[in-house]
């Protein structure tokens, strides 16, 4: 099991199949399982031993190819879903909370837009922390948090709250 932050990816071997998956640990403890993959194993291990390394070695590679896909599949899903709260938020926003929200509606869809590149950040800051990069990730993000502040700030001294919101995607 390989551990970078709370990045974890962990992969069994067993006489069946091979069962991969990675997840991120949260605060309380529990996983969130971000891709899962199988592959079946028969053809190479025998008896509890790797009889073929060289179909092993492919398997493993199918199924890094699998979590990526998955994991990228759900960043870009995820997006199409943001993007889709932008295209319905005036019904949404009247039917969860009522007519009385009609001022939240412009703040919702501009909040959503931020969030599209939000999510496909996300799968690159995993492969980051993954391949062991945390004090260059540390210092992008220092970086990147001092900027958003001075961005934010100038924006709602100029602009009130839509300038603050705006700056914030």
């Amino acid at each position: 099991m390989a551990v970078a932050d709370n990045f974890i990816v962990a992969i069994e071997l067993g006489s069946s199949k091979v069962t991969a998956l990675a997840g991120q640990k949260q605060p309380d403890g529990a996983i969130q399982i971000l891709a899962y993959a199988q592959e079946p194993s028969d053809s190479f291990i025998r008896k509890g031993r790797i009889q073929n390394v060289n179909k092993m070695t492919q398997c493993i590679s199918n199924i890094k190819e699998k979590l990526e896909k998955s994991v990228y599949l759900l960043s870009y899903v995820v997006s199409a879903i943001m993007a889709l709260c932008i295209l319905v938020a005036e019904p949404l926003i009247h039917l969860l909370y009522g007519n009385q929200w009609d001022d939240a509606i412009p703040y919702f869809q501009i909040l959503c837009l931020g969030g599209i590149p939000l999510c496909l950040q996300d799968v690159n800051i995993n492969v980051i922390k993954a391949k062991g990069k945390s004090k260059a990730l540390f210092i992008c993000n220092v970086l990147k948090v001092l900027f958003y502040i001075a961005v934010m700030l100038l924006g709602a001294f100029i602009a009130g709250i839509y300038g603050f919101i705006w700056m914030m995607v």
